[in-house]
């Protein structure tokens, strides 16, 4: 994958967060969920929502890993944390209520969400902030070719395809994240042992204690994996 010469909006939107980074981090049916005004939808990554105590995964999509880096021109930048910023833009500004919808009858736990007509997944796809995984459809995989035919989004950059990257291949020479891996994972007051991402509205003010077992990690998947969870999660319906 080869980076292109225009970086356009996509590389002025990583940029910034790369900066905003430095500045504040150098310290028998399948159910089917809608949000509302009092439990709105947000993102944890750039294919993963919670809405209404769920964690819902994005059907057809896999998103850079929230510590994931990406290469354009001599720099690095943060493609995860672009796409999980883009998706919760995408939920928050929606003047509709997000629904999600079961993919097919397969019983898979993967999810299609809508905000008002649009699908986000496929926007995503569209403005190249994600790609299309090994299960999507023929319309998400053609909507991730005229992306990459576009030089959108990742596809001005080198980058490792997430599924790679979850499995530990990186780009030669791809640095660790500034300010360590950006998903904080610690135990409250009341012994919950949560994790917390940037799309939080409190994270900023989270301060880790390795002493207690706070950690850091690179993506919301391996914080699960070792038994955390989102803060106002409830056990699946």
């Amino acid at each position: 994958m080869r980076p292109k010469a225009g970086r356009g909006l996509f590389a002025a939107l990583l940029l910034i967060l790369a900066l905003a980074w430095a500045a504040g981090h150098v310290a028998a049916t399948t159910p089917s969920y809608a949000g509302s005004a009092a439990s709105p939808a947000m993102a944890i990554d750039g294919d993963t929502v919670q809405l209404n105590g769920q964690v819902v995964q994005l059907y057809g999509i896999d998103a850079p890993e929230l510590g994931q880096l990406c290469l354009a021109g001599d720099t690095w930048h943060p493609c995860g944390l672009a796409a999980a910023h883009e998706l919760n833009k995408q939920l928050r500004l929606s003047r509709r209520n997000i629904e999600c919808q079961p993919a097919d009858a397969s019983g898979s736990s993967e999810r299609v969400c809508f905000a008002g007509n649009v699908d986000v997944a496929e926007a995503l796809l569209e403005a190249g902030y994600v790609v299309a995984s090994a299960t999507a459809n023929p319309d998400y995989r053609e909507l991730e070719q005229k992306a990459r035919g576009a030089g959108l989004g990742l596809w001005q950059t080198q980058f490792v395809a997430p599924s790679a990257w979850r499995q530990g291949e990186r780009l030669a020479g791809e640095p660790a994240f500034a300010g360590g891996c950006p998903v904080k994972a610690l135990t409250t007051a009341d012994g919950q042992a949560l994790y917390f991402v940037p799309t939080d509205a409190d994270y900023d003010a989270l301060a880790l204690d390795p002493a207690r077992g706070d950690r850091r990690y690179c993506s919301d998947e391996t914080a699960r994996r070792d038994g955390w969870r989102r803060p106002g999660e409830t056990a699946a319906p």
